[in-house]
């Protein structure tokens, strides 16, 4: 398995529509819906000048139902985790096993996404995407 980029990074936050006018204005950055099924009042994708997901914004509320809870706060600054985009799932999983690293995998079929979470030694939750792999 090999990284190939970084993919996007999902921040929780309590105000989703002053978030996404923030990075919006700031970035430079389109805001549209996620993949089909997610409610547009609680997550919110910015999207970069090659159409990226780069940025996701997420209600607090959305992330009891993920892998780890995120609040946003002084602490953290609200970023739940950090995506690559990578290469190889299959490579990557005999690996993790081999290393003896627990993970947690999800698919979404909608846009051909398997993803596998698993967290550094620091606690940072990271999230690996492999499309159409």
């Amino acid at each position: 398995m090999t990284a190939t980029t970084l993919d996007h990074v999902n921040i929780a936050t309590h105000d989703l529509p002053g978030s996404v006018a923030f990075y919006a204005a700031v970035l430079d950055l389109r805001c549209d819906s996620g993949p089909p099924g997610m409610s547009t009042d609680s997550v919110q994708w910015l999207y970069d000048a090659n159409d990226r997901p780069i940025v996701h914004l997420t209600s607090p509320d959305v992330m009891g139902g993920t892998i780890r809870r995120a609040e946003p706060g002084p602490h953290t600054g609200a970023i739940h985790h950090v995506a690559f985009n990578c290469a190889g799932y299959d490579a990557a999983l005999t690996r993790l096993d081999a290393m003896q690293i627990a993970y947690e995998q999800r698919h979404i079929a909608s846009i051909g996404l398997r993803q596998v979470f698993i967290t550094d030694p620091c606690g940072v939750l990271l999230e690996m995407n492999f499309y159409g792999d």
